[in-house]
C-alpha cells in the first residue's frame, strides 16, 4: 500500500483591538503623560518657591543691606539652629563663593546655593560640598577622628537624652557598610590625623585634637572610614552627613528610615 502523507497546516490568528479598547489606551496614555507633565511642573514650583524664602531670609539676615551674609549672621538662621557653631564655622570657612574677592561673605545666589545644598543633599554638589565638611582632617576618609571631632563638637545637654559616642560609630557603619564590604580604608582611633589646609581667606575653623582620648585606645575601637564614592555607593549619604553634623535632633526627632528623604532638611 502506498504512504499517505499528513499535511498539518497552523493557522496564526492575530487579535484585533476592538476600537473601544484602543480608545481606552489612547486616553490612559494621555493621562500618564498629563501627570508626569504635572508632576515635573510641581517639582519646578516647589523648587521656586523654596528659592524666593532662602533669599528672604538673605534679605532678612542681611542687616546692613550690603548684599552679603557672613558667618554671625549664618549663626542666627534658623536653618542651622541645630547645628553647633564650630560646624556652621566650617561652612563658612569650606563654601565655594561665587566671589572669590569676597571670601566669607554670601551674596543672594551664594545664600540660595547654601540652603538647597542643606535641605537636600542627594545632588553630586551637595554631597561633595558635605563630605568636605565632616571630612574634618582632609584624608579623604570619614574616619574615628572626624567623627569624634563632630561628636564633641555638639553641645549634648542632658547626657541621658543623645545617642552615645559607640552607637553613633555603629550607626555610621551600618550605614555605609556597602564601603566597607568594598575595601574602604580604615583607621584606628589612635592614629594622629592630617590636615587639610585651610582656603585662602577664610575664618579660621576648629581641628580635630591631636589625640584622641584613651577611651578610643585602649577599646582598639577600628571605625570605617568611607569615602565619598562609598557613601554615594550606599545610598545613605544624606542621611550619614546629616546624622554627623546633627546628630542629636536627628536621633532625637526623626526614625532611620527618614535619614535620606529630602523631605527632612537636617
Amino acid at each position: 500500500m502506498p504512504k499517505t502523507t499528513k499535511t498539518t497546516t497552523t493557522t496564526t490568528t492575530t487579535l484585533v483591538p476592538c476600537a473601544a479598547c484602543a480608545d481606552r489606551a489612547e486616553k490612559f496614555d494621555a493621562l500618564a503623560a498629563e501627570k508626569d507633565e504635572l508632576e515635573s511642573a510641581a517639582e519646578k514650583s516647589a523648587a521656586l518657591a523654596r528659592e524666593y524664602r532662602a533669599r528672604m531670609h538673605h534679605a532678612r539676615l542681611d542687616r546692613d543691606g550690603d548684599g552679603y551674609v557672613g558667618l554671625d549672621e549664618l549663626l542666627r538662621h534658623e536653618l542651622f539652629a541645630s547645628y553647633s557653631q564650630a560646624v556652621v564655622e566650617r561652612i563658612h570657612a569650606f563654601f565655594p563663593y561665587g566671589d572669590r574677592g569676597k571670601h566669607g561673605s554670601l551674596d543672594e545666589d551664594d545664600f540660595v546655593k547654601l540652603t538647597r545644598w542643606t535641605e537636600d543633599r542627594t545632588t553630586r554638589d551637595a554631597q561633595r560640598f558635605w563630605f568636605t565638611i565632616v571630612d574634618v582632617d582632609g584624608d579623604g576618609v570619614v574616619g574615628a577622628h572626624d567623627v569624634k571631632w563632630l561628636y564633641d563638637s555638639i553641645w549634648k545637654g542632658d547626657a541621658g537624652t543623645c545617642v552615645s559616642l559607640e552607637d553613633l560609630v555603629c550607626q555610621i557603619a551600618d550605614m555605609a557598610g556597602a564601603g566597607c564590604r568594598s575595601g574602604a580604608m580604615t583607621r584606628m582611633a589612635s592614629t594622629p590625623p592630617r590636615f587639610a589646609p585651610r582656603p585662602p581667606g577664610s575664618a579660621r575653623v576648629p581641628r580635630v585634637p591631636t589625640r584622641v582620648p584613651s577611651t578610643w585606645q585602649t577599646h582598639g575601637l577600628v571605625v570605617p572610614g568611607p569615602t565619598l564614592a562609598d557613601l554615594r555607593r550606599c545610598g545613605l549619604a544624606p542621611g550619614v552627613f546629616g546624622l554627623l553634623v546633627n546628630h542629636g535632633d536627628m536621633l532625637l526627632r526623626r526614625s532611620t528610615a527618614e535619614f535620606s528623604d529630602r523631605d527632612v532638611p537636617m
